[in-house]
């Protein structure tokens, strides 16, 4: 059970960078439905679940720093309706330097993979237009939606789900993720976690460090992996 066998690769943030069309569509939600009118930094602030989510704990916590009632469907509604209409106004690609770190790893014969969150419909539209459904084999992409109704387990899930896929334990599974529930639950099924934020901003970096991030980067073009790895599994 020594070494890490497989690396799974969080979707959202962590590999294609939608953050922020994520994080207007939950400022103009709050808006719209709770008259809540907070900077995308204040509510790194004040909202817990801003990244990472899910969404209706975003509302929930909306209505908590704000005082004022929060319809959480209504706000999932409109979250949904701004996130739709911007991600057909962006550009979708993997981060830049992530494509050199996969090629690295599959040179390694080092099994890969992606875990998510984020619903079928739009990891659908992500990975379709991202390019990154023709890179991995289907089976080893697997999405929380299909095995939890649970939003606090659905990570948890997922890593299971993925180390059994590639055949291994999730003891030696390796994650990158950008949010801390992702780092938690692979914290939670004995994985190492690697924080790989979207946004260099003290608050974020602090809830990867507690969540438990072994390790954190800012940006793929700055990893060596093959260091990486080797620290990783000798480390004491």
């Amino acid at each position: 059970m020594e070494g890490i066998k497989a690396i799974v690769f969080d979707l959202e943030g962590t590999i294609v960078d939608v953050e922020f069309v994520h994080h207007m569509a939950h400022v103009l939600a709050a808006k719209e439905v709770a008259g809540v009118d907070w900077s995308i930094e204040e509510c790194f602030q004040r909202i817990p679940h801003f990244i990472g989510g899910p969404t209706a704990s975003i509302a929930e916590d909306f209505g908590v720093s704000s005082g004022r009632k929060v319809d959480a469907a209504r706000f999932v509604e409109r979250d949904e309706f701004h996130y739709e209409k911007m991600l057909e106004a962006i550009e979708i690609k993997p981060r830049d330097g992530f494509l050199d770190v996969l090629e690295e790893l599959k040179l390694l014969g080092i099994g890969v993979g992606i875990g998510s969150a984020t619903p079928p419909k739009y990891a659908e539209i992500l990975l379709g237009e991202s390019g990154l459904k023709d890179m991995f084999d289907l089976n080893s992409i697997v999405l929380a939606h299909t095995l939890s109704d649970s939003p606090t387990r659905m990570k948890t899930e997922v890593w299971l789900e993925s180390a059994r896929r590639a055949k291994t334990f999730s003891q030696n599974l390796l994650v990158f993720e950008d949010a801390p529930r992702g780092i938690r639950g692979a914290k939670e099924v004995g994985a190492l976690g690697v924080g790989m934020p979207v946004f260099n901003h003290p608050r974020t970096i602090i809830d990867l460090i507690e969540a438990g991030a072994c390790r954190i980067f800012m940006d793929w073009r700055e990893m060596n992996i093959r260091n990486l790895l080797w620290n990783l599994n000798n480390r004491p």
